[in-house]
């Protein structure tokens, strides 16, 4: 193996990972989006495992094999939705293959470190060839639990990935449609040790590590790096997302983490440090300046007399085309602009509309240059030109994505593009205002992933189901779809196939790209709108969140007892559900940094109850069956009595308590109220109310 391939490779991994320093001290970005979340993947799987494996417990049936099985599957995003339903609807459909499947995925861990293991391996091999079992899941399934298990010495093989990154290494690939084997496996292994070895000054501490180089640098061009450069644009490094699908919606109650997921899949779009060209830095330069800035600057830079068709070609101007995205009408806009700023006193220019900055001259020859006092006028533009004359290339750094939030008067004139309002005299007969074609967000991101066709962008929604979804989206329901997405030719270097629709205000021809993730949260309680309709439903992939209360580990100890949070959490939930339906549940997330009575108290009062009142609509008869409020006994008024450690209490009144008086139409009526003080057995009766 080739050391200057590996150098190249540790380079791009760097380029990837911005804070990386090695892997004693890896940075925020590689600790949240890689080692954190698999270290505890592969904790949970030994804790799920070891009950099997070390204590020799037995596997009752194929329920409880399928519920091993799929709970550890679900720890980690290697085996994608796809691959799980293959797995439980197509392979393991057979009444007991995942007992069996389990039964040998035991008997490989318990002899992982003895000599019997091969031999226990190729069983398990040899099974899944027997079912049929696709070669490419056939791979990643028997090395998962592996990898888990004993990250010291095992690693998880995503077959297509994974052969991209062995032909990077110059090594032979294992083979679309081809199975496993033992041999060829060790052959993987020892590739693995030999990686260890050679990126040993980073102090690799097993193959977690190793897991996440191959799968970081599987799909850089390493033929066009060169390791003496200073660094450069990184447009060699694809950062695929195979494993997030283009259009994707994170769905649930409140509380269980949605926006907290959308946070941390934003830090996979976020921060890579490059290096900006001075053609770069003029490009987000020129993005907010005006025609008539972009003409100046353009000719102070030049320091000489240009024609219009010079003009055309400097960089600035060339670099303002870029961004617009056009061409049509360059010259008429450049002929507008330079007539509408000449002095008045200019004898070559008959242009009746002159605007309030008069600084260009024209002479005999059609040629372009400023007045003497420019400088006076217009001081800023001299500054910036000054930047650019002595601009040295900097290292910065870049966010592939943009984050939205939906709301009632969000409008496709936001999201697309629209007719804007513009202060300016550049074109118009009015002095005082014009209108010009302004793009949105979502336009602007796709010209972003079009312009940087070798990297991922993303684009996130948050309460994607608050704006009216058909008039955002308009005509681009249709081309956001995957199979309608435009692919990009490296060959042609363009951007081929997909559907371009024409946008009815530009007039132009617009796609979008396959390198743009649509990612959006939808919170399924919100009664005040409607949800997503079909159209838009079938085009995103959903995940749902629902409240997980075996997280809520802790528990909140005091004096006068203990309240057991993931049980209380459970009861509530059971109950609503009962009463409601699952979208209506109390998320988990409410009660993650709960850690005293005290912050218990408060998270009740300030965010639990209230989400309960606008779940049950004030009906606190409800809220009160959900928090175990009342109790089998009846009062006066032939309903139940409250509990004595009631959070929500009630008294009951007569219509003469209220009026002085029977009125003989009102019944007695209850008042609700929230208990002043909260004991620990408040929230102990909620699970323990029997």
């Amino acid at each position: 193996m080739e050391k200057q391939i590996i150098e190249k490779m540790k380079y791009v991994f760097k380029q990837h990972f911005v804070d990386f320093k090695d892997f004693n001290n890896p940075g925020q970005l590689f600790y949240e989006t890689e080692e954190n979340y698999k270290r505890e993947a592969s904790k949970d799987l030994r804790n799920l495992f070891a009950p099997y494996v070390e204590k020799n417990k037995v596997i009752g049936d194929n329920d409880e094999a399928k519920k091993l099985i799929k709970d550890a599957m679900g720890f980690t995003n290697f085996l994608n939705w796809r691959d799980q339903q293959y797995i439980e609807k197509t392979l393991f459909s057979q009444s007991d293959y995942w007992l069996q499947f389990a039964n040998l995925v035991v008997v490989c861990l318990k002899s992982l470190h003895t000599a019997e293991w091969p031999q226990d391996f190729n069983r398990l091999l040899l099974w899944l060839n027997e079912i049929h079992c696709k070669a490419n899941i056939s791979k990643l399934l028997s090395t998962y639990f592996l990898f888990l298990w004993s990250p010291e010495k095992h690693i998880a093989i995503k077959p297509d990935i994974f052969d991209r990154f062995l032909t990077k290494l110059e090594k032979k690939k294992l083979g679309r449609g081809k199975n496993l084997t033992i041999s060829e496996y060790q052959r993987v292994l020892a590739i693995f040790d030999e990686i260890k070895q050679q990126i040993s000054d980073w102090n690799p501490k097993d193959f977690v590590h190793l897991h996440t180089f191959y799968f970081v640098v599987r799909d850089c061009d390493i033929s066009k790096i060169k390791l003496s450069d200073s660094p450069i644009v990184n447009n060699n490094v694809v950062l695929n997302r195979n494993d997030i699908p283009l259009n994707l919606i994170l769905a649930g109650p409140p509380g269980t983490g949605k926006t907290h997921k959308i946070l941390s899949q934003a830090i996979l779009f976020k921060e890579q440090q490059v290096t900006l060209s001075k053609s770069d830095y003029m490009s987000s330069l020129v993005e907010n300046l005006t025609w008539f800035e972009v003409c100046a600057l353009a000719l102070i830079v030049s320091e000489q007399l240009l024609k219009v068709k010079d003009l055309k070609e400097s960089d600035i101007v060339q670099s303002k085309v870029s961004y617009l995205g056009r061409e049509k009408n360059i010259n008429a806009i450049l002929w507008a602009t330079l007539q509408s700023h000449t002095v008045e006193e200019c004898e070559y220019v008959k242009y009746k509309n002159r605007s309030q900055i008069l600084v260009f001259e024209k002479n005999e020859e059609s040629c372009w240059s400023l007045v003497k006092n420019a400088q006076e006028i217009i001081p800023d533009l001299y500054d910036i030109a000054t930047v650019i004359k002595n601009y040295q290339p900097e290292v910065t750094t870049i966010q592939r994505y943009e984050f939205v939030t939906f709301h009632q008067s969000y409008s496709y004139e936001d999201f697309v593009e629209g007719i804007k309002p513009v202060i300016s005299s550049e074109f118009s007969e009015q002095k005082d205002i014009g209108y010009d074609i302004v793009d949105g967000i979502f336009k602007k991101i796709v010209k972003r992933a079009i312009a940087d066709p070798y990297n991922s962008y993303s684009l996130f929604i948050d309460e994607i189901n608050r704006g009216n979804i058909a008039n955002i989206f308009g005509e681009l329901i249709t081309v956001i779809e995957a199979n309608k997405r435009m692919t990009y030719c490296v060959k042609q270097k363009t951007w081929i196939n997909g559907v371009r629709v024409k946008l009815p205000y530009s007039q132009r021809l617009f796609g979008v790209p396959d390198n743009l993730h649509i990612i959006g949260t939808m919170n399924t309680a919100d009664r005040s709108i409607a949800l997503l309709d079909t159209a838009l439903r079938r085009r995103f992939s959903f995940y749902e969140f629902f409240p997980k209360p075996e997280i809520l580990n802790q528990k909140i100890s005091t004096d006068d007892g203990e309240i057991d949070l993931a049980k209380m959490l459970t009861y509530m939930n059971n109950r609503i559900e009962f009463l409601l339906d699952r979208d209506h549940t109390i998320g988990h997330a409410y009660f993650v940094d709960v850690k005293t009575f005290e912050q218990l108290e408060q998270v009740f009062r300030n965010k639990v109850l209230p989400l309960l009142q606008e779940y049950f609509y004030n009906d606190w008869q409800k809220i009160q069956m959900i928090l175990a409020d009342l109790v089998e006994e009846k009062a006066s008024d032939g309903e139940n009595k409250s509990h004595e450690q009631a959070i929500i209490e009630h008294e009951i009144y007569k219509p003469k308590d209220i009026f002085g008086y029977k009125t003989g139409v009102y019944e007695s009526c209850r008042i609700y109220h929230i208990a002043e003080e909260l004991s620990v057995a408040s929230f102990q009766k909620i699970y323990n109310n029997e």
